[in-house]
């Protein structure tokens, strides 16, 4: 039978679950906001490939908007995988360094991400929560077997 947590150990699991909650809900958020540049992708396509005349911007322009639409919008979908990366490593206890780098990246987007990314900065940090998050190549090693032992011959 396990003991029952301590208090800090409770406050912690529940801190790491609302972290793990909240990178769910900022990564999507992310998401959505990942498509909205892809119409930037759409008006330079357009200007590219419209009819140049007299005034026409040039055609490289409309493909300097696309590059730059698609650019940001694979920013934003990358970061967005990294939140929900982060989100189910948080649950797993799992990965602690790419939730911190997570975290900072997060810290750019003023206010929300902010506060979660310094949120998570103070729970990662804790003392009581450092060994939760094993050390990369110690935590699921498979047990030491002894060798097989040579069969015997029966007569």
């Amino acid at each position: 039978m396990m003991p029952p947590p301590t208090i800090q150990e409770a406050v912690d699991a529940e801190h790491l679950r609302l972290l793990s909650l909240l990178y769910l809900v900022s990564g999507a958020a992310t998401s959505v906001f990942a498509i909205f540049p892809l119409i930037y992708v759409g008006m330079g396509v357009f200007i590219a490939t419209s009819a140049h005349g007299k005034g026409a911007p040039p055609e490289f322009l409309g493909w300097l908007i696309a590059g730059i639409g698609l650019g940001v919008s694979g920013l934003a979908a990358a970061i967005a995988t990294l939140k929900f990366l982060t989100s189910v490593n948080l649950k797993r206890r799992r990965a602690r360094k790419l939730c911190l780098v997570t975290a900072g990246l997060t810290c750019v987007g003023i206010p929300y991400g902010t506060l979660l990314g310094v949120f998570t900065f103070i729970v990662l940090e804790r003392p009581s929560v450092r060994p939760l998050f094993p050390e990369p190549g110690t935590a699921s090693l498979p047990p030491v077997l002894p060798p097989p032992s040579a069969p015997t011959a029966v007569a």
